[in-house]
């Protein structure tokens, strides 16, 4: 790069001017970004140096390479304004479904379900996408239809719908013979140690 540099943008963060600086070298324009490791995100340290990410370029690429940092910044503006539409249309669907979500008569605790693939349970699935009028998880990203236990885990009510939980039932206790070999072994070293006691007295 030539001695004669000027800056064509200020970015918000290192990582926006790494992906100018990497998208001017696609158009041959060789850039460098300048200012990276004072960037705290106040924009101006104590003595009062700008500190924020600056993109430079030769004197001769300036004029284009601000063309394409302008396209760049308007393009991440509105990747970035799509992004936070998508998000509130998500924030939105979860609160309605948590609105619509059944809860429990006795304790008003909302009903837990599980996705059938994952195993992931909870009350805080979004719904699935268009054309499926079930849940999506969000640990397998799978859609499924919820279905709710029988009975409230927080107040113990019993629903008229719903599944029971079938807990395994433990195997049977059994004594094993190395147990009952040590038993006997022990009261037998009992035995011994109470009649050597007696015969010493």
């Amino acid at each position: 790069m030539s001695a004669q540099q000027t800056v064509i943008y200020t970015a918000r963060t290192s990582q926006d001017a790494h992906l100018l600086k990497n998208l001017l070298a696609d158009m041959q324009i060789e850039a460098q970004v300048e200012n990276e490791l004072l960037e705290r995100g106040s924009g101006v340290d104590l003595v009062g140096w700008p500190t924020l990410a600056r993109v430079v370029v030769a004197e001769s690429d300036a004029v284009r390479a601000r063309q394409i940092a302008v396209e760049f910044d308007r393009k991440g503006a509105s990747t970035a304004a799509a992004k936070s539409l998508t998000e509130e249309a998500e924030a939105l669907a979860t609160a309605m479904v948590l609105e619509d979500w059944p809860r429990c008569p006795g304790c008003d605790a909302p009903r837990s379900t599980m996705c059938p693939i994952c195993g992931t349970a909870g009350t805080d699935f979004r719904p699935a996408d268009m054309g499926f009028d079930g849940l999506m998880c969000p640990v397998c990203d799978e859609p499924f239809m919820p279905e709710y236990p029988r009975t409230c885990q927080w107040c113990g009510h019993q629903f008229d719908d719903g599944f029971d939980f079938d807990l395994p039932e433990g195997p049977a206790e059994q004594i094993d013979a190395r147990v009952i070999a040590v038993i006997v072994g022990l009261l037998a070293l009992l035995v011994a140690l109470m009649a050597y006691f007696m015969f010493i007295v």
